[in-house]
């Protein structure tokens, strides 16, 4: 018995921190301090990561962004920042994040290889399906532009109630 009831915890405490390691993704840690400072840190750790050159471009004032609407901003952020260090061959990305009218605006572009999108889209990666998703489920759109040549430009236009910038 008294075997049986240390798999038993040990399996309890491996299931403990599985739930916390998601729970931890799900919701950065990083926006605790707003999403205009979890940017700037995402894009402070892809500098010093990939040596790319990453400038944040953010509207004055504060972003006021409820949970949902952050993470999933954040988590398109994350995702583009990837994609770059990937497959774009950059040297320099910029993302810029203001909000205005009850809408956020962020766009984030490269001056890397670029990309067909009708290729892409038919490809098994999730990447830009999951960002596309992610904000569409909260009303907004994403739209990618890019070119083989030209870099790669991602936008976000998402409804927001009370955001200011």
């Amino acid at each position: 018995i008294r075997e049986k009831a240390e798999d038993m915890r040990i399996l309890v405490e491996k299931t403990i921190q599985v739930v916390r390691h998601v729970a931890s993704n799900l919701r950065p840690a990083a926006l605790d301090l707003g999403l205009p400072a979890a940017i700037e840190w995402l894009a402070e750790d892809f500098q010093h990561r990939w040596e790319i050159e990453c400038e944040v471009r953010l509207g004055s004032g504060e972003t006021a962004l409820d949970d949902s609407r952050a993470t999933a901003v954040f988590r398109v952020v994350q995702e583009s920042l990837t994609n770059v260090a990937r497959h774009a061959d950059a040297s320099k990305v910029v993302i810029k994040l203001d909000a205005q009218d009850g809408r956020l605006r962020l766009r984030i572009w490269d001056n890397g290889c670029g990309f067909d999108p009708f290729e892409v889209r038919d490809k098994t990666g999730f990447g830009i399906l999951g960002m596309r998703e992610r904000i569409l489920a909260l009303g907004g759109s994403l739209k990618i532009d890019s070119q083989p040549g030209i870099g790669t430009r991602v936008d976000i236009d998402l409804p927001v109630e009370g955001a200011t910038t």
